[in-house]
């Protein structure tokens, strides 16, 4: 059986081995995934700017290996809350392309009534806000945060981005009404499982959700 691409489109490896790990812990049996990063692009993904240069990113990966990647993957998954490149990746290729998350929010919006959304820095508010805007999902979100830690800080799951998730879960959950937790950035991947604990409200990552 063919692997699927779990993609992160970033020029790091900083989320390779958490995205396989994640794939690892939630696949069945006999289906495996690969974690890829790439050599080009941003190093994280927080504006407009950055989903526009990791799509461009993205297409040059594609474009390099067209003839390959069919071969080796039976589907590519986006491993961003932004899902740059997924559309056009999907003309590209006669294989599944999933956004990580699209797949998240889909689950959210199938669990929960209204949802918060939790995400890596301030300047990546407005162009979520944004998005779900675009996917007519406002009316569905109860609050949108943000933690202060960058993307290396998340990755390591270090305990001040585990408190600040856990600090704006308890307020989505107390104070705006909200059902279930979406994180809103794939290095958050690992800390979903133990936030669930100490909520006990359902919380999303897109990671497992793009492979689900």
């Amino acid at each position: 059986m063919k692997k699927i691409a779990v993609v992160t489109p970033i020029a790091s490896r900083i989320l390779n081995e958490a995205a396989g790990r994640r794939c690892r812990k939630v696949l069945p049996p006999g289906i495996e995934a690969e974690a890829i990063s790439l050599t080009s692009g941003p190093m994280s993904i927080e504006t407009m700017f950055d989903e526009e240069y990791a799509a461009a990113a993205l297409y040059d990966w594609a474009l390099a290996s067209r003839e390959a990647i069919p071969r080796e993957y039976g589907a590519i998954v986006v491993n961003c809350f932004a899902d740059p490149g997924v559309e056009g990746l999907r003309e590209l290729f006669d294989l599944p392309v999933v956004g990580a998350g699209a797949a998240a929010l889909s689950l959210a919006i199938q669990l929960a009534p209204r949802f918060t959304v939790i995400s890596m820095q301030k300047n990546s508010l407005p162009h979520g806000l944004r998005r779900l805007a675009g996917q007519g999902l406002s009316g569905r979100l109860a609050s949108f945060y943000a933690v202060t830690e960058g993307l290396e800080g998340l990755a390591s799951s270090e305990r001040g981005a585990f408190g600040q998730l856990l600090a704006f879960g308890r307020r989505a959950a107390g104070e705006d009404g909200a059902d279930a937790l979406v994180l809103g950035c794939t290095g958050m991947a690992e800390m979903a499982e133990a936030l669930s604990r100490e909520l006990a409200l359902p919380v999303l990552e897109p990671t497992s959700a793009g492979v689900w």
